[in-house]
Parts: C-alpha cells; sequence; structure tokens
C-alpha cells in the first residue's frame, strides 16, 4: 500500500525528522516521497560541528533528531528546492542565499548588521516571489532600503518586528506596507513619535495586530493605527515599561470597537495596570463576540467578569493569571459554562468551589469527624454520577450534559446512604469544557481538610481526558497569594494521583510551590500512566538532596525529558517548549526553530 506516493506523502505528515530520514534512506521512490517533506523546514547554522556533539542534542531539545554537520553545506544547496521556511541564526553571509527560489517563511536572527547582510536579505526577498512572511529577530535598526523590498513584494503577507528599531522613513514604509498586510507584530520594538497618521487611509487587509512597543508613540495613535484596520480579528496590545506612561484611552477604545473594528473576537489587553475593572468591563460591553480574552495581570473582577458571562458559549481561550480580583467561584463557573474552551490560565480555584461545597468551618468540621464508613459509599455515587454522564455526551461539541433528573437523583441517593447532614458529600458538579487541552491554575483550599475532598479534586481533574498541558502549583498566583504552596494537592499515590491515570495525553506536568515530598515510586508512575510526558517542572521533594536524586530518576529514564524550571528556560529557543511547557501564555510570541536531519544514502 505504501508504493502509492500519495500515502507516502500523507504518512509524513506523521513522521518527526528523525524518522523522515529513515523512510527516506529506504529505496529512490522513498526518497522522492519524503526528502521534500524532510527539508521543508530548516535551521542555519545547524547546531553541531562535529559528530561528538551529537549525543548533546536530546538535552537541549533544540531539534527532534541529529542535526546536519557543518560539512553538508553542499546537501543544503542541493535540496534547497524543497526549502519553505527557514530560520536564519546570525551567519547570513555564509548561507547559499542564492540557492532558495521557494521560500514561503523566512525568520532571521540579526545583530551586528551592516550593509551586505540587509542587501543579502534584500536579494533573498526579491527572489522568492512566494514568500508570505518575514521575521526579524534582533536589537537593530531596520534600514528602510529593506522595507521597500518588502513594501514592493507581490505575495507577503505577514511581518513581525521583535526587539527592532524604527527610524522616522523606516516607520513610514512600515505604514505604507500595512495598506496590503493581513498580519502585523511589532513585539518590544522601538517607533519614533510621529505628529499623526493622517495620511493613510483604511488598512482594509489586516486581520491580526499585535503592540507592545518600546517607544515615543502615544497610546492616541497606537489606538489610531488600530482604529485604521475595520477587518482587525485580533488584537493583541501591550504596555511595556520602557514606554509611554500615559494611560489607556478607555472611551476612545468603546468607540474604536462599537464602530471602526466591529469584528474583532480575540482581545490580549498586556500590561496596563492602570485600567480598572469598570474600564476592562465598558471595553468589552462594545464588542459583538469574543472568542479569546487575555488580560492578565489586571484588575479583571465582579464587573469585567459580568461582561465576559454572555461570551461563554463561543470562548476558546482565557487568561486571567494574576488577577487579585477574579475569585475562584468565577474560575468554576468559567471552568463549568464554556463547552468550547480549550485553554484556561486562572489565578487560583479552591477545592471547595470545584466539588460545590458551601458551608463555613462548622460544616467543614462534621465531613472531618464524619470521614469513614461513609467515604466509601459516597465515592462510589461519584463514580456513578460520570458513568449516567458518559451516556449523554454530545457527539459535536464533546461538551457533557448532565439532565437534571439524573443530578437530582443521586443527591438524594447521596444524602439518604449517610447519617447526618453534617456528613453529606454532594456529588461533584460538571466540568462542560472537557475539550480542554491547557489548565493552569493553583488548586487550593485543602489544608486541614478530609483526604475525600483530595480524591474528589483528582476525580475531576480526571474527567479532562484531552489536556495536554496542566499546571496546579502556586506560580500561577504570583503577586496575589503567597507563593508558598499552602493548600495544594499532595501529588502522591497515596492521596489520589493515580486518579490521573486517564490523561494520556498529558505533555507537561508542572507544580510549582507545592513541594509534595514525592518518591521514586510516584516518578516511576507518571512515566508509566502518562507515556507523552515530556516535561516536569517543580520540586518533587522538600530535601534538596532527595529532589536531586529524585530529578535524576527522571531524566534518566526518558531521554530529552525536561525537568525543573531552569532546564525548561535554558531552551528557550525551542518555540515548542516555550509556547506549551514554558512560559505557557508568554506576551512575546515566540518565534519558530526549524531544524533538519539528512536522510541517509539510498540503498
Amino acid at each position: 500500500m505504501l508504493d502509492l506516493p500519495e500515502l507516502r506523502v500523507l504518512l509524513a505528515s506523521y513522521l518527526d525528522k528523525s524518522q523522515l530520514a529513515a523512510a527516506a534512506a529506504v529505496s529512490k521512490s522513498w526518497n522522492e516521497s519524503f526528502t521534500p517533506v524532510l527539508y521543508s523546514k530548516i535551521t542555519w547554522p545547524w547546531n553541531n560541528k562535529n559528530s561528538s556533539n551529537n549525543s548533546n542534542n536530546s538535552n537541549n531539545n533544540n531539534a527532534t533528531a541529529t542535526n546536519l554537520s557543518t560539512t553538508d553545506y553542499d546537501t543544503l544547496r542541493k535540496y534547497a528546492n524543497h526549502v519553505r521556511a527557514i530560520r536564519i541564526n546570525e551567519d547570513i553571509l555564509s548561507l547559499p542565499l542564492d540557492a532558495f527560489s521557494r521560500l514561503e517563511i523566512l525568520v532571521v536572527r540579526v545583530s551586528n548588521s551592516n550593509d551586505e547582510t540587509w542587501l543579502r536579505l534584500a536579494n533573498l526577498i526579491d527572489q522568492n516571489r512566494g514568500l508570505v512572511e518575514v521575521i526579524v529577530l534582533g536589537l537593530v535598526m531596520i534600514p528602510a532600503e529593506f522595507l521597500s523590498h518588502i513594501l514592493d513584494h507581490p505575495s507577503l503577507r505577514k511581518l513581525d518586528f521583535t526587539h527592532c528599531k524604527f527610524d522616522r522613513i523606516s516607520t513610514e514604509l512600515l505604514l505604507d506596507a500595512c495598506s496590503h498586510l493581513e498580519k502585523l507584530k511589532l513585539i518590544m520594538t522601538k517607533l519614533p513619535r510621529l505628529d499623526s497618521l493622517e495620511r493613510w487611509e483604511q488598512f482594509t487587509g489586516m486581520r491580526k495586530l499585535s503592540f507592545i512597543l518600546r517607544n515615543e508613540l502615544p497610546p492616541q495613535l497606537q489606538l489610531e493605527w488600530v482604529k485604521k484596520c475595520p477587518e482587525l480579528r485580533f488584537l493583541l496590545w501591550g504596555r511595556d515599561d520602557g514606554g509611554s506612561d500615559e494611560a489607556l484611552p478607555v472611551s476612545e477604545i468603546c468607540k474604536v470597537f462599537a464602530h471602526d473594528c466591529r469584528f474583532v473576537q480575540e482581545l490580549r489587553l498586556l500590561g496596563w495596570t492602570s485600567i480598572t475593572d469598570q474600564d476592562i468591563g465598558r471595553i468589552m460591553d462594545c464588542i459583538d463576540r469574543l472568542t479569546c480574552i487575555a488580560i492578565p495581570s489586571s484588575k479583571f473582577g465582579p464587573r469585567s467578569f459580568d461582561s465576559c458571562t454572555r461570551y461563554f458559549s463561543a470562548l476558546t481561550f482565557i487568561d486571567l493569571r494574576h488577577c487579585p480580583n477574579f475569585t475562584s467561584l468565577m474560575a468554576q463557573q468559567i471552568l463549568s459554562s464554556c463547552p468550547l474552551l480549550t485553554e484556561f490560565a486562572g489565578t487560583f480555584l479552591e477545592a471547595r468551589d470545584i466539588l460545590g461545597i458551601s458551608g463555613d468551618g462548622g460544616e467543614e468540621e462534621g465531613e472531618r469527624e464524619g470521614e469513614g464508613e461513609d467515604e466509601d459509599e459516597v465515592v462510589v455515587i461519584v463514580e456513578k454520577e460520570e458513568e449516567e454522564e458518559e451516556e449523554e455526551e454530545d457527539e459535536e461539541t464533546g461538551a457533557w450534559q448532565t439532565s437534571t433528573a439524573v443530578t437530582n437523583g443521586l443527591v438524594v441517593t447521596a444524602t439518604t446512604t449517610t447519617t447526618t447532614p453534617a456528613t453529606s458529600h454532594p456529588p461533584p458538579q460538571s466540568w462542560v469544557c472537557l475539550n480542554i487541552r491547557s489548565l493552569s491554575i493553583f488548586i487550593c483550599g485543602l489544608s486541614g481538610k478530609p483526604r475525600a475532598w483530595q480524591l474528589r479534586v483528582f476525580q475531576q481533574l480526571a474527567r479532562l481526558e484531552k489536556l495536554d498541558y496542566l499546571s496546579i502549583g502556586s506560580d500561577n498566583t504570583a503577586g496575589v497569594k503567597p507563593d508558598d504552596g499552602v493548600g495544594g494537592l499532595d501529588l502522591r499515590l497515596d492521596s489520589g494521583l493515580d486518579k490521573l491515570k486517564s490523561l494520556k495525553r498529558l505533555e507537561s506536568f508542572r507544580f510549582f510551590g507545592l513541594r509534595p515530598d514525592m518518591e521514586e515510586k510516584e516518578v516511576y508512575w507518571m512515566l508509566s500512566a502518562w507515556p507523552k510526558l515530556k516535561v516536569v517542572g517543580g520540586e518533587v521533594h522538600s530535601l534538596g538532596s532527595r529532589r536531586k536524586h529524585i530529578g535524576l530518576t527522571l531524566l534518566g529514564h526518558i531521554p530529552g525529558i525536561i525537568y525543573a524550571w531552569y532546564i525548561v528556560y535554558k531552551n528557550r529557543d525551542d518555540p515548542n517548549i516555550q509556547r506549551r511547557h514554558g512560559h505557557t501564555y508568554t506576551a512575546v510570541p515566540q518565534q519558530p526553530n526549524y531544524q533538519t536531519t539528512a536522510p541517509a544514502p539510498v540503498q
């Protein structure tokens, strides 16, 4: 069946670089099918200078397979016609740029720029008429001559400048280019002060706009730039500490969203700490439909939450980390009311709210006294409720629909099988967003609570079977709650960790601040239960010697696994590590890092 070229091309999309290289070496026909995919994305220069460095690649995690050595320069030129995306790290002048003619994405990091560097990059852009996206990284001044080549390019639709600087002429050329751009990112970029933007008409093609500026351009002119994009769908607007001190013009923003940019669906406001809860609510009230809300480290609170509720049916992404007014009940209501939610980052979530338990300390004490015989009966009832819900899963959305009759019946059963009202355990409330793939929030409120609470919280987490990223440590509450992990989950098998065996897709597990005093048995269990696990972040034990020993156990049993924060950060050149396993919702969008592997000689 694999003799059919069409099936081989389909298979190639599921293989990593090392597997593609092996497949390309099987035969001549396989080489013809797999080599174009193998070389479709590359990075220059390749990391290892000789074969002795190959053993370090798995620890660096910068590539999924052995990199090409620098002796394969001729190989690169031979396969350059297959390259669609390239990332050039510094060494621009040593790359055979004239060999590339079919590029679609160009990522270049520039530090010590000179006229020859920019001339060669300009020529590279000119000779690749199908180029769609250009990303420039580096603390460099962008010359006007380079931008003029971008301005004249027929197919270029996406521009990204990170940590770059512009003078007045190059800024004006950038604004000229906006007339045919669909996407523009200016991240930590310095622009000069302009008198006005009246010279430019509307940028009707612009769909995605991202600003985090280190500049003299006031927020009022930044908003004027936004206003000129009537078809805008995505807006990331951040304030950098090195930028303007002016406050966000809330009234003007409301007018822009109500009249000029009426189609915005993804809103990310970053670093505007002066904006009030009332103002956030006013802004959201002016937007018809939101699928993404990211306003971390803000005063998001009751007023904003009220405005947010009307978007619950459409929300897929929420980031409200480090928001002191964002309560546990608000977080729980989101998790139980947003059927399309796939990524959620909050501040903290009390176990009481996860389990739907209300009352004061007296009720809690009653539950502690009532532990024992009744606990097993309650756990069985919880399992029964989950079985009932499985029969009513919505086939289209994956959301869980639990009938009122079933839920009420279970409540009656739970209260009648216990001896007193003080020992009753209401069933856990349903989590509707079972499509969620990334959850980042401090689960707390378990200090001094009965063991049944731990088990039931683990049972609720176990229902999120699509999770590939889970962060439940107190680092999610930085600046809001003490970073000591008090009241967090006890991540030991004896406390119910094994309930999470259903999370087969989990790739990253973070618990910074908890210090759960894990032992080797917990480590071996995680490695066995979560076959895709790549990152473990947190202090597995309170004692330094035990922490080091158990960390080495993790590192020794999965080649390339990342353990502890400092190792995660060291791999900052890998966008997958950054995006999914490091700073989950970083304000600065990460850039691609491509690697490739040379195919073995065809037999």
